[in-house]
């Protein structure tokens, strides 16, 4: 959908601007009449809040362009040191894979075990060992019923693709 300027009630009196976004956003605003002899100015100033409006959306698409191509790969099923490598973690009752990694960004690396999203900027320490992928599939993220979450005591890392 284009972002259009309409006349949101041509019964009424006191026409309004009415700018949508393809986000769904709607901005109205209304409009002063417009002076017999001259230019309408708030037709005018609603054509220049829709440009800008345009122009903000088309920034917001490419800076999100930019952050979904930091992709992170999948590093294994971890035991022991990986959560006191942790820079900070969250806990979430609607976590998945996509929703950690975007708490975590711009951290190098992230994992999840059950409803716990970890950040860390180092991946292992001398504790962590690599498990069998299975003894991360014991529970599924309850944000995402279609992904692994870990396993108390293990935890799925991935780690940022450089």
């Amino acid at each position: 959908m284009k972002p259009s300027i309409t006349c949101t009630d041509p019964s009424s009196d006191a026409p309004n601007c009415s700018c949508t976004c393809t986000n769904g956003i709607t901005f109205d605003q209304p409009l002063l009449p417009a002076l017999e002899d001259g230019p309408n100015i708030a037709l005018e100033n609603c054509q220049t809040d829709k440009d800008t409006l345009l122009a903000r959306e088309q920034e917001v698409t490419a800076e999100l362009a930019a952050f979904k191509s930091k992709e992170y790969t999948y590093q294994g099923c971890y035991h022991g040191g990986v959560a006191s490598a942790r820079s900070f973690y969250v806990k979430d009752p609607s976590l998945s894979a996509a929703r950690c990694q975007t708490i975590c960004y711009p951290s190098l690396h992230f994992g999840v075990c059950v409803d716990a999203c970890y950040c860390m900027d180092k991946l292992v320490d001398s504790t962590t060992r690599l498990m069998a992928k299975k003894e991360c599939s014991v529970k599924k993220c309850p944000g995402n019923a279609n992904e692994d979450c870990g396993n108390p005591g293990r935890i799925i890392v991935y780690s940022k693709t450089l």
